[in-house]
């Protein structure tokens, strides 16, 4: 009986040594497989970190995993997180699917469209774009249009005409029967100020079509009409519908569309907005040569870290004050809307503007220390930046960033304007500002009027991060000493620490086969 113990006992052991050195055989060829595969090196790692300790979550190495954070989520957790990785410069391109028109949208590729935008007159009123709006306080769900219309007209609302299409191609109509709701979009004092100083010919407004009840498609275009006939007046304004799997983080609006600039003046915004963080910027051209327009088309056609968004504005802006300032406050409105699910914070800044943070290395980082939730949007003091006389430039650093510039070009205002004013302006008084965009209805050039609920701005000291707003002479509002007639400047070249990376990406676009 003994005997029989012990023979079972070796029997046991033999088939335990048997089955573990087949085991371990298996474990090291996978492991040697791994080690093969051309994988890239993080992926590596998590992959060996996986086969050594288990799966774990707080592991998890792969572009959807954001280093800030300590666990993966999935895309709808993705598209709801505020902040992306902090690390500046590295951004991740997502695919946005859009649905309706925008089917040729992808985020990380260069958006350039040729005219996307449709004039449709109705009236005395003209609507040039259309959105799918499903916030209740904003009479959701509803397709929103923007336009303007003749100040002497005291409201004036149109019934509106819905085009769906069907699996088949083809278009049908459904014709409202209420009438659209009429809201200006001057809501800020601002404006309503202005306005009273210097009335212009037309007006800034919306108006809002409520979807049939009960029918839960989106239109793909929108027309109005004077008549309850529903006879159609005007032409047919397709609707704007974005439901990113994924945001980019911030985005940023060129407020004032361009007219009279070079292809350098553009280039030297984009490049210096993407220093600070921006993953997509939206742009309108009011008057912009063809030639200069194909020329920006091909510096960004295969920039995958950007989404270039180019959009052609009214050339009837150009008349003597049809609407404040070239319809600026139509473009932002526009970019707004254009922008409400495509990012979690939207800048609005001038082509001669750049929100410079100080404590920070670029906006996501100092977003992320700023946010929180009772907040909608930060305000940004406004700081002029006039230029430095050549015997005071620092002639050492000067020279080395010329070496960087293309042929026959010149330093941007960037490294030329030194000279900080110290006239100093209060918050809403020209400042700039990042707005989280579902949070408001309505802003104006430096500020949100109208917010959702019970959120507010956040004022953001000007020893953390200033709009820096580059002059030739300062605005009306500065005046020069009496004694010596010139305007007091402090010297702040703080910028200079970006501009060899910002001159190499500028060179990259402006002069693309000279090293």
């Amino acid at each position: 009986m003994a005997l029989f113990r012990k023979n079972s006992l070796l029997l046991y052991m033999i088939f335990i040594l048997f089955f573990g050195s087949i085991i371990l055989l298996y474990s090291s060829l996978y492991s040697k497989n791994i080690e093969s595969v051309d994988y890239p090196k993080d992926i590596r790692s998590s992959l060996t970190q996986q086969t050594t300790k288990g799966p774990t979550m707080a592991n998890c190495s792969c572009p959807t995993c954001p280093p800030s954070l300590s666990t993966p989520h999935s895309i709808e957790e993705e598209g709801a997180a505020t902040h992306p990785p902090t690390v500046r410069k590295e951004t991740e391109n997502h695919p946005i699917v859009p649905t309706n028109l925008s089917t040729n949208v992808m985020h990380g590729k260069t958006l350039y469209k040729e005219n996307p935008l449709v004039w449709a007159k109705v009236g005395d009123a003209t609507f040039f774009s259309a959105y799918y709006e499903d916030r209740k306080e904003r009479y959701g769900p509803s397709i929103v249009l923007l336009g303007y219309q003749s100040r002497q007209t005291e409201g004036g609302t149109f019934y509106c005409l819905f085009h769906y299409k069907e699996g088949d191609g083809e278009r049908t109509l459904s014709c409202q029967s209420q009438k659209s709701v009429y809201i200006e979009m001057d809501a800020c004092n601002y404006q309503k100020e202005v306005h009273k100083k210097k009335p212009y010919k037309y007006k800034h407004v919306f108006h809002v079509c409520h979807l049939p009840g009960g029918d839960t498609r989106v239109p793909t275009a929108v027309s109005l009409s004077s008549a309850h006939t529903c006879e159609p007046s005007s032409t047919p304004v397709p609707v704007y519908v974005y439901r990113p799997l994924v945001k980019a983080n911030i985005g940023v609006c060129l407020e004032t569309p361009v007219f009279g600039k070079s292809l350098e003046d553009m280039v030297n915004f984009i490049e210096m907005q993407r220093i600070f963080g921006a993953q997509t910027i939206t742009i309108y051209l009011l008057d912009v040569s063809t030639e200069i327009e194909e020329q920006l088309k091909r510096a960004y056609a295969r920039d995958e870290s950007l989404t270039l968004e180019v959009l052609h504005w009214s050339k009837g802006f150009k008349e003597k004050d049809p609407l404040h300032y070239y319809g600026e406050i139509l473009a932002i409105h526009d970019c707004y809307y254009r922008n409400l699910h495509r990012v979690n914070y939207l800048a609005m800044l001038d082509l001669d503007e750049v929100i410079v943070s100080r404590r920070h290395s670029d906006w996501h980082q100092m977003l992320q220390e700023l946010d929180k939730d009772y907040v909608d949007s930060f305000i940004f003091i406004n700081s002029v930046y006039l230029r430095t006389p050549d015997n005071e430039l620092p002639k050492v650093k000067t020279t080395e960033l010329e070496s960087y510039l293309c042929p026959g070009h010149s330093l941007p205002p960037y490294f030329l304007h030194y000279g900080k004013s110290k006239c100093r302006f209060h918050y809403y008084e020209r400042s700039k500002f990042i707005v989280k965009p579902l949070t408001i209805l309505d802003t104006d050039i430096h500020g949100p009027c109208t917010r959702l609920m019970e959120t507010t701005h956040l004022f953001v000291p000007d020893d953390m991060a200033v709009s820096q707003h580059y002059r030739d002479k300062p605005t009306i509002e500065c005046k020069p000493n009496r004694k010596t007639k010139k305007y007091e400047v402090s010297y702040d070249d703080w910028l200079l620490r970006y501009g060899k990376e910002f001159l190499l990406g500028t060179k990259r676009k402006l002069c693309p086969n000279v090293n």
